[in-house]
């Protein structure tokens, strides 16, 4: 998660990503070959939004345990950076309709369950959360 030092969070409207299509979410990603978790939030943000982060400015916010109904999806790992080099552009225009930076107490709708819980978490100071869906989300 990006957050700027006024407190706003960058989120992407996602779209073509065949999982919560039309929501706003953090920008985020997937591990690839023998990543740690650091070298792929690194990864996914010049890939993505085309900035530059030292693994060292990372700092870890919250987990997130992810469930449809009673399967387990995943555990997703949310970092926060407050510094970087260059400019969050969308480079995935066709995986993202765009970015914007919106305040915690105002987060735009529909919101991914996943990103509104490590939001609020990060919020509450709270660095593990549970996020159960009754079942896949459904595109908007």
């Amino acid at each position: 998660m990006l957050y700027r030092d006024d407190g706003h969070v960058l989120l992407a409207l996602r779209s073509g990503t065949r999982w919560a299509d039309g929501y706003w979410s953090v920008p985020a990603g997937h591990l690839k070959g023998g990543e740690t978790l650091p070298e792929a939030a690194v990864r996914e943000a010049r890939e993505e939004l085309g900035i530059g982060i030292d693994p060292d400015d990372l700092a870890h916010v919250v987990t997130v345990d992810y469930r449809e109904g009673t399967e387990i999806r995943a555990l997703t790992a949310f970092f926060t950076a407050r510094h970087w080099t260059g400019a969050p552009d969308n480079l995935e225009p066709d995986l993202c309709r765009r970015l914007a930076w919106f305040p915690p107490d105002g987060l735009p709708q529909p919101i991914s369950p996943i990103s509104a819980a490590a939001i609020a978490a990060r919020a509450d100071s709270r660095t593990f959360e549970t996020c159960w869906l009754d079942g896949p989300l459904a595109p908007v």
